[in-house]
């Protein structure tokens, strides 16, 4: 059933039970709002899992009451069951809120991610202004076309048409705004349905983010409401006080944004300590953003006190010159390795993973898991520095036109480093993929399992695809076509597998011997691909970690 043949049945109906005028209005702002929340043609379609995700998302915004969310329920309750005749649960519905707990927010680079898979100008442009201003959806919807001051990078921000406040959406966006402006002409509203030139709705504004935040790994565990988190962390980050951050965003809830991840911590100092005996005071260890730190100006006593307090920071830049990116890159690359034991380890969180994907194979997990960590490719598989090609996915096309345009697809198209770069391939298969047949083939001897042999013949016959149809020197291009100054040679291209795990041969009383060596046979005697287990990948991340922690 339509939304706008259902809106007027509904209200037909209500009115047949005798409901007054003032419950009937209350019914349909609920229904409306619900219809709204999931955009769809046929409202009587609708799940109850459907109408409980609707709930769950009235609970975990802060300004919808305890009582306002009884009577959505209420609502929904005699639409579906009393009028749709579908008896849905709806007693078992828990009205109680979820504790505040930590409030997550999005890193930098997943935000890059996110932001760069948006193609679509509009789109990008509207997530790009939440996050950039710290913006609400409804905020974002109420935006005037004369709102924006584009001379001083300011948005002028609505409550209920009213202006309210102000905020700087920075230089970056003034190109994207510009180009917008000429290609969608908009009338009134900033963001406008093409047709009809109204305001853009919630819906599609959410539905624009929820679609993007599957480019990142574990992107379900975010809403689109985790961008002003963000907005805020980040500005703190910057070196800005909370406080400040909460009123520059007409904020009086401090309690709700002193919750954001890697802002709140516990007081366990008193100044009179420090005030009778500054020489033996306690000491603070102060965590400082590399934001931060890069916006520190000391003054010449403070320079002083900072290397009479810290004789060793001199030798120990001499030693190693050490940088900022450096300590982050291995503070990340040390978070993802324990994300690959999980993955590799936990097989509840593996589903649980491969469940926010949605309706997604066990060898796009990897694939996404590998996507964003591509340093794990970087040293080791055979000792040859390895990288992804500027500027695009590991996964790329390499047969059928080129990996600069359209064809057949590689799992990984990566590049060795060095003074000349050449073209190597990967494909990804799971760590669960059997290695081996189940029964031997003769006594002692063990066959490799069809997913393995067939794995191999299908990188074997990609590579020669690839020589094929692809010159031997490549100029590289960037998604406008245009050249990226990078040249990589294709002659006999190294190949890699990366498939199964080397635990399928440990018994109860230690290694299957037989099983072992005909694994290790086959792959020892075949010139390409490389075959790597998870397990040996694994171990040999972790290789570089350890040995960017010794440097």
């Amino acid at each position: 059933m339509k939304v706008s043949i259902a809106q007027n049945f509904i209200e037909n109906k209500l009115k047949e039970f005798n409901f007054q005028d003032s419950t009937v209005k209350t019914y349909m702002i609920w229904q409306n709002r619900f219809f709204e929340y999931h955009n769809s043609d046929d409202i009587k379609a609708l799940s109850f899992n459907e109408i409980t995700e609707y709930i769950t998302f009235l609970k975990n915004e802060n300004h919808y009451s305890k009582p306002s969310i009884r009577q959505a329920i209420t609502a929904l309750e005699f639409l579906y069951n009393r009028v749709f005749e579908r008896n849905y649960p709806f007693k078992k519905i828990k009205i109680k809120r979820p504790e505040q707990t930590i409030h997550l927010t999005i890193s930098k680079p997943e935000l890059i991610t996110i932001l760069d898979s948006i193609k679509n100008l509009k789109h990008n442009l509207i997530i790009s202004l939440i996050y950039a201003c710290g913006l609400d959806v409804s905020e974002l919807i109420e935006l005037r076309k004369s709102d924006l001051l584009f001379d001083k990078n300011i948005l002028k921000i609505r409550k209920y048409g009213k202006i309210y406040r102000e905020s700087n959406f920075g230089d970056y966006l003034k190109t994207k705004i510009d180009s917008y402006l000429e290609i969608y002409k908009p009338k009134y509203y900033l963001f406008e349905n093409d047709s009809s030139h109204e305001a853009y709705s919630k819906s599609s504004v959410r539905n624009i983010f929820n679609r993007a935040k599957l480019n990142i790994l574990n992107g379900e565990q975010y809403s689109i409401k985790h961008l002003k988190f963000s907005y805020v962390k980040h500005l703190v980050n910057e070196g800005f006080q909370l406080t400040d951050v909460i009123n520059h965003i007409g904020l009086k809830n401090y309690e709700v944004y002193s919750k954001i991840e890697g802002l709140n911590s516990r007081v366990e100092f008193s100044p009179i300590d420090s005030l009778y005996n500054p020489k033996n005071r306690k000491k603070l260890n102060i965590q400082i953003t590399d934001e931060q730190a890069e916006n520190i100006v000391f003054t010449d006593h403070q320079s002083k006190k900072l290397l009479e307090n810290n004789p060793n920071i001199i030798k120990s830049f001499i030693e190693n010159d050490i940088k900022n990116a450096d300590i982050t890159a291995l503070g990340f690359r040390k978070k993802q390795l324990k994300e690959f034991e999980k993955l590799l380890n936990d097989k509840d969180y593996f589903d649980s993973q491969l469940d926010k994907l949605g309706n997604r194979s066990k060898e796009n997990l990897w694939q996404v898991f590998f996507e964003k960590n591509t340093w794990i490719f970087g040293f080791g598989l055979n000792y040859v520095f390895i990288s992804n090609l500027e500027g695009k996915k590991i996964e790329q096309v390499v047969s059928g036109y080129t990996f600069n345009s359209n064809g057949k697809r590689v799992d990984g198209l990566l590049k060795t480093r060095g003074i000349i770069s050449t073209l190597c391939f990967i494909e990804i298969k799971t760590n669960s993929t059997s290695l081996l047949n189940n029964k031997p083939y003769r006594n002692d001897c063990w066959n490799p399992s069809n997913e393995l042999s067939g794995a191999v013949s299908q990188i074997q016959k990609t590579v020669q695809k690839s020589i094929n149809n692809l010159p031997t020197q490549n100029i590289l291009k960037d998604s406008m076509g245009n050249p990226t100054n990078e040249t990589v040679f294709l002659y006999q291209p190294k190949s890699f597998l990366i498939i199964g795990n080397l635990s399928e041969f440990k018994t109860e009383y230690g290694i299957n011997e037989s099983k072992f060596s005909s694994f290790e046979l086959y792959r020892q005697n075949i010139n390409s691909p490389e075959i790597i287990t998870y397990d040996e990948l694994y171990e040999r991340a972790k290789f570089l970690i350890i040995n960017e922690e010794h440097k």
